[in-house]
């Protein structure tokens, strides 16, 4: 009996001892399993060209390069202007501006009367832009007549071209974009696969 006994003490210590080298193993292959994963999700920047400052500006470049590239640069252009947006916040805030050379002002507690749009542009997506749009007339924009208009899903109008631009903050930049009325400019997302966002236009006037 105690034979027996001492048997089926010793095949349960072999068992014990078992396990627990495999749950030592598993351990140890759990870290190496993470860390071969993670390099799939680098090769994302490192198949990308390195990142320059103004990178974003090129279109030509832009419309070669894929939505993950574009998303790796927004991102390293973030970490960049994070302190410049952060000192500019903390500047105590204008309720309207000086005229221009143009003579074009701007004042928040002017009261407007919003009008509906009625026309859906089809415009969806992540960066991207639409036009040729014809307004209709000749509209003077800075002392050139504009007779057509571009879209944007980042809630900018521009003449003479579109924009991917998504980051307002350049607006006080000398580099592209120019030529612009920005009203909503930020990194959107609109319609299908985000949301249910769409952008519509109206015309009408002389």
């Amino acid at each position: 009996m105690s034979t027996h006994r001492r048997n089926k003490e010793q095949l349960l210590h072999k068992w014990l001892v078992l396990l627990t080298i495999l749950t030592f193993f598993s351990l140890l292959i759990a870290p190496v399993g993470t860390a071969y994963a993670q390099p799939k999700v680098a090769d994302v920047s490192s198949q990308c060209p390195s990142y320059q400052p103004g990178i974003l500006q090129e279109k030509e470049l832009l419309d070669t390069l894929t939505l993950e590239c574009i998303r790796v640069y927004k991102e390293a252009v973030r970490q960049t202007y994070t302190f410049e947006k952060e000192a500019a916040s903390a500047l105590p805030a204008q309720a309207g501006s000086e005229p221009d050379g143009f003579g074009y002002t701007y004042h928040d507690a002017v009261p407007y009367n919003w009008i509906n749009a009625t026309i859906n542009s089809g415009l969806i997506g992540d960066d991207n832009f639409t036009g040729p749009l014809d307004i209709g007339f000749s509209f003077p924009f800075y002392g050139i007549p504009q007779t057509q208009l571009y879209l944007s899903t980042n809630g900018l109008i521009t003449f003479g071209g579109g924009s991917r631009e998504w980051d307002g903050f350049w607006i006080k930049d000398k580099g592209k974009p120019n030529n612009l009325i920005a009203p909503f400019m930020d990194d959107l997302l609109v319609g299908s696969p985000y949301n249910s966002g769409a952008i519509y236009y109206s015309r009408g006037g002389s």
